[in-house]
C-alpha cells in the first residue's frame, strides 16, 4: 500500500511532536523518546541522531513497504505504530478520549475500500477498545 508523501511527513510530525506545545495534541519526542516510541512499536528502529522528522518519514516508508496480509490491509507494524501514537495514556493537552488527536488523523479514514480497525488501551482496565473503525483514504 502506497501513501502519499504529505500523509507520511504529517503523520512523522505527530510521531515527532513538532507542534506548538500550546496547539499539540501529541508530545514532543526528542531522539531517545523516538527510539522508545518505536520499541513500543515492536520494531528495532532507533533514532541515530539526524533530524527527527526525516529520519521518522524514513522509518515510516520502510514500515509501510512491509509484507501485509493482503491488498487491503496494512501492516501489523503500521498498525502498530498508530495505536501507539493514539493511546489513550498518553494524552496531550487533551482528555484520554484524544478526540482532538484523532481529528487530525481521522481525514485520512473515510470512505475508501482499505478498511482498517484502530485501538487504543483503556486507561482504566488496559483492556481493548476501538476507537474508530474506518477507512484509509490517503493513499
Amino acid at each position: 500500500m502506497k501513501f502519499k508523501s504529505r500523509t507520511i511527513r504529517e503523520l512523522a510530525q505527530m510521531i515527532c511532536g513538532d507542534f506548538k506545545p500550546e496547539e499539540s495534541f501529541f508530545q514532543y519526542r526528542s531522539s531517545s523518546k523516538l527510539t522508545e516510541f518505536f520499541q513500543d512499536c515492536d520494531t528495532e528502529y532507533r533514532h541515530d541522531g539526524t533530524s527527527r522528522k526525516p529520519w521518522v518519514e524514513g522509518v515510516l516508508e520502510k514500515i509501510i513497504a512491509e509484507p501485509q496480509a493482503n491488498t487491503h490491509t496494512h501492516s501489523e507494524t503500521f498498525i502498530k505504530v498508530i495505536k501507539v501514537l493514539m493511546d489513550k495514556n498518553d494524552p496531550f493537552n487533551e482528555s484520554f478520549e484524544r478526540k482532538h488527536a484523532l481529528q487530525l488523523i481521522l481525514p485520512w479514514f473515510s470512505g475508501h475500500h482499505h478498511a482498517t480497525n484502530l485501538y487504543c488501551s483503556s486507561n482504566t482496565t488496559g483492556a481493548k477498545e476501538p476507537i474508530v473503525e474506518c477507512r484509509l483514504t490517503r493513499l
